[in-house]
């Protein structure tokens, strides 16, 4: 997070000091100052947790977990502009600072449309979905950030046409829907994977108690059709 988020953060704190040190010496209400001091620190404490944290390391370190930091340091820094804001025009600043954010994002992601959002997650959460429903896939399996936005649109999809089916995932923190498929319980199931992540798969359903039966290439794809691994061979 530090390459993403860094810079911002020394920043963000920067300017939070320098406005806290200017009011501080034009002795307005203090109690603003302490209340950001407390934000602030806050945002260093959740920088420092999470920059000591082995989950965290493990996961490369993404910018996601500099989010709760830069949350409390946009706070203290608001806390500390409101306060250095003359009482008289707050109102105005903050009217005009709500309408220049409203005219910003209408500008970059258009007006506020159900089916724009919609779009969205089609457009970035569908990319394996005509493939499941082409070919009767029941689970997706393979890598984490694959399988769970492929198993969340492709189960929207099966909503969205009042099909009771459902779209199993098999990846890491799947165990609580491993047992749900394939349905009726011991009937083979078709498991959609990327080709580059096949190779690794039989030793993961092993794991689980299934095993590969047979194996159909489908460009980028294979569908595996999968048994539990006490039926033999058919």
């Amino acid at each position: 997070w530090v390459t993403d988020y860094g810079v911002l953060f020394v920043v963000t704190g920067g300017i939070a000091a320098v406005i806290g040190v200017a009011l501080w010496r034009r002795g307005r209400d203090r109690r603003d100052v302490q209340a950001a001091v407390v934000a602030l620190a806050a945002a260093v404490i959740s920088a420092l947790a999470f920059g000591v944290s082995g989950h965290v390391r493990i996961n490369g370190y993404g910018s996601r977990y500099a989010l709760t930091s830069m949350l409390f340091a946009g706070t203290s820094v608001s806390i500390l502009l409101t306060a250095w804001i003359d009482r008289r025009f707050w109102r105005t600043t903050a009217t005009a600072a709500a309408l220049v954010l409203a005219i910003v994002t209408g500008l970059t992601y258009g007006p506020p449309r159900p089916a724009q959002v919609r779009k969205t997650l089609d457009r970035r959460l569908g990319l394996l979905t005509p493939e499941v429903m082409n070919t009767g896939a029941a689970v997706v399996a393979g890598d984490y950030w694959t399988v769970w936005p492929a198993v969340f649109h492709a189960n929207l999809t099966l909503a969205d046409r009042r099909d009771r089916r459902a779209i199993y995932g098999f990846a890491f923190r799947s165990e609580a829907t491993n047992d749900l498929w394939p349905r009726p319980q011991g009937a083979p199931a078709l498991v959609l994977v990327r080709h580059s992540e096949a190779g690794v798969l039989a030793a993961d359903l092993a794991s689980i108690g299934r095993r590969i039966v047979a194996t159909e290439s489908r460009g980028s794809f294979d569908i595996l059709t999968v048994s539990d691994a006490l039926e033999r061979d058919p």
